[in-house]
């Protein structure tokens, strides 16, 4: 059996010290244009942020590859996200996000996005935290499974937690499966412009409220 010499071994350990962990964490940025692949979750814990700045003429991209971005216990960063395509993220059986804030003020803002063949997006809000999730498409070719059976159709939307703080749902798209508000309060559902209407059309595309309060 052959040996290893200190050299050799030296390197491994240091190979296996630069591995990472199951599922990349820390702060990360995209700028305008940019386009990301990820091949494990994305994990913010403390005070991790998520920032992600495309613009109209240039949007950034992420590629999922059935990947997730998600949150540890007691996150309290920011997730910014303003015009992404985000592509395969997600699952039938895994949410695409699954982000849980308790923290502070507007720790989950998500504008002018769309959702090309990704799984559903669930949002939590304790403590005082906000989100906003304005003007984004959830596209027909969502993952979330759609059957004959309303209990076998989960929703592809889903918001829940008690944070008083006010929450937005405006100028969005879904073409596939319910919007469901849980368990949660004082959310703003449309406006009073146009541009703020929400419009849910396709299979099982609907709003549901379950023990809600304070809902506009």
């Amino acid at each position: 059996m052959r040996k290893l010499s200190p050299t050799m071994l030296a390197f491994a350990v240091c190979l296996c010290l630069l591995r990472p962990a199951l599922g990349s964490a820390a702060s990360r940025t995209l700028k305008a244009g940019d386009v990301l692949g990820v091949g494990e979750d994305i994990v913010l814990a403390g005070d991790d942020v998520l920032q992600i700045e495309g613009t109209a003429q240039k949007p950034c991209r992420l590629d999922g590859n059935a990947t997730q971005i998600r949150t540890a216990d007691g996150w309290r960063g920011r997730v910014l996200i303003r015009y992404c395509e985000f592509r395969g993220l997600g699952s039938a059986a895994k949410p695409a996000l699954d982000l849980t804030a308790a923290g502070d003020g507007d720790q989950i803002v998500i504008e002018n996005s769309t959702f090309h063949a990704c799984g559903a997006v669930h949002l939590t809000n304790q403590g005082t935290s906000a989100t906003v999730f304005r003007r984004n498409t959830l596209l027909a070719s969502s993952m979330v499974p759609v059957t004959n059976l309303p209990s076998e159709s989960p929703p592809g939307f889903i918001a829940v937690g008690r944070s008083p703080a006010r929450k937005l749902f405006q100028g969005n798209r879904v073409a596939r499966s319910v919007v469901l508000f849980e368990n949660t309060n004082h959310w703003l559902i449309g406006g009073t412009g146009d541009e703020d209407a929400n419009i849910l059309i396709g299979m099982r595309a609907s709003l549901s409220l379950h023990s809600c309060a304070e809902m506009t």
